[in-house]
């Protein structure tokens, strides 16, 4: 049985949680009680090193960074006056040498009481019965330390930490106790109200939320209400993306459709986006989210909100001129059925997006609208190159149809040589696509070709023109089968 779209999405997502998860426990020895090899050899994740040694190391800020000694968090307690409690609970592993190998003790852990008043008091006892419990004198030793920052601006800071203060009573007790490290280390606070930090690095307006919870200090923080906790990962979710977002059925966007009539998907795609638009940019629905609502998010709303209506203008604009021109109504449609020639059965539709850009810059394919400038933005792997890709096929197939028979219709450039060279791989295979097109609807004019310009001193370096059998259009299934830059024999590309 054939796996679904969403269900090969969601065994994807579970493969990465899962090898998300061995990485992690490779790099803490979480999943380990016993070992063979010196646990500092390869178990570097949520470990701390005595702060003594990393103050003494030769290798100054820098052993900080390369092994930190505490963990912690930096938050805004919400209120500035009065005795404030919370309770810090640190948790952690030790490994300790035997005659066969390395034996992981623990966990150790401790909850540590701390009044935050004109003085904060820590009361580290717990701790020191801890350690002293599972390896008495052998100079293990840690604390939770805090300290209160009054800012002459915006709220106090109280910094946590837990930190590795241990000393070795002996070179036995160092080499035993895998040189006084600390492992998988944990810290979580509970119990004290705070308010967020503004992320200042955002602009103020309806479209972000800058409110940060707490900063981590050398590792992340997860935030549950009144609870913090450090993380040894970064936590990052992100989302699949949802490229139809309206209760209508999604129109038919297969490049044979649009290769055949363009305009009813297209209509379709417009009037799915005017009435996304009566609800997404609708000021009742943006406040309810936004808590404070100023007169400067207001003015930033009503100007984004006037841009969607401009943008409502220019799809309606790109559709009448493919209904209206036909030289360009007919340039559209065959760089529809060269994009589903040199997509190869991979994918046989545009997503909404893709059009959506296409159709609000098609009147630059006839010159229009020159002094605009627009930019599609997606995530890795969401169809931006097809996206400019159709807009420069159609610009092509324009060109020939008018009457330009030969000259340069589109210009690339891309930063990275790396990029460019891959970037130029799939511009070739879409324009061969575009060739065979032309020379199937015998339109005049020269081949369609592609220049890599690089320097004179880098490589490849060569001009490689058009044979006469690919002319001839024996070249058909070369591009079909390999798609790939190195084997269209026949077009002028420089390479």
């Amino acid at each position: 049985m054939t796996a679904t779209e969403s269900e090969r999405y969601d065994a994807a997502q579970k493969f990465v949680g899962w090898l998300e998860g061995r990485i992690q426990s490779a790099a803490t020895g979480s999943a380990e009680t016993t070992r063979e090899n010196d646990p500092l050899a390869s178990l570097w994740l949520g470990r701390l090193a005595p702060a003594r040694e990393i103050a003494n190391s030769d290798l100054g800020d820098r052993a900080e960074r390369l092994e930190p000694c505490a963990i912690g968090m930096r938050l805004a307690p919400a209120t500035e006056t009065g005795n404030r409690s919370c309770t810090a609970r640190v948790r952690f592993f030790l490994w300790h040498r035997t005659q066969n190998g390395y034996e992981k003790i623990g966990p150790v852990e401790a909850d540590v009481h701390i009044e935050v008043g004109n003085e904060v008091v820590v009361d580290n006892r717990s701790i020191e019965e801890a350690l002293a419990a599972v390896a008495p004198n052998t100079g293990l030793a840690a604390r939770v330390k805090a300290e209160l920052r009054r800012m002459r601006k915006g709220p106090s800071i109280l910094e946590v930490t837990f930190v590795n203060e241990s000393e070795p009573s002996s070179k036995d007790a160092d080499r035993t106790w895998c040189r006084l490290r600390l492992f998988e280390c944990e810290l979580q606070l509970k119990g004290l109200m705070t308010i967020p930090f503004v992320l200042e690095a955002l602009p103020d307006g309806f479209r972000y939320d800058r409110d940060v919870p707490a900063w981590g200090i050398n590792c992340g923080v997860d935030a549950d209400e009144d609870t913090f906790r450090t993380v040894d990962l970064p936590k990052k979710v992100r989302m699949r993306p949802t490229f139809w977002t309206v209760d209508e059925p999604e129109p038919d966007f297969r490049f044979d459709s649009l290769a055949d009539d363009p305009s009813p998907p297209l209509d379709a795609l417009i009037s799915a986006a005017r009435k996304w638009g009566e609800v997404a940019w609708s000021e009742k629905s943006i406040r309810h989210h936004i808590p404070e609502w100023t007169d400067d998010i207001a003015t930033h709303f009503a100007g984004e909100r006037a841009g969607f209506h401009e943008e409502l203008v220019r799809l309606e604009r790109g559709l009448d001129a493919i209904r209206t021109d036909e030289t360009l109504g007919r340039a559209f449609r065959l760089m529809n059925k060269a994009i589903g020639m040199s997509a190869r059965g991979r994918y046989d539709q545009w997503r909404p997006f893709q059009l959506g850009f296409m159709l609000a810059n098609i009147v630059a394919c006839r010159g229009e609208e020159d002094d605009l400038v627009d930019i599609v933005w997606f995530p890795t792997g969401g169809g931006k190159t097809e996206t400019y890709l159709g807009l420069v096929l159609t610009t092509a197939f324009y060109d020939r149809l008018r009457g330009k028979m030969t000259g340069v219709s589109a210009w690339a450039r891309f930063p990275l040589r790396l990029l460019s060279l891959q970037q130029t791989q799939r511009f070739a295979n879409a324009l061969a696509a575009a060739e065979l097109v032309r020379q199937e609807e015998g339109i005049e004019g020269d081949p369609f070709g592609l220049g890599f310009l690089i320097g004179g001193s880098a490589t490849p370096n060569s001009i490689q023109d058009a044979s006469p059998d690919w002319i001839a259009g024996n070249g058909r299934q070369t591009i079909q089968q390999e798609g790939a830059v190195s084997t269209i024999d026949g077009l002028p590309v420089l390479s």
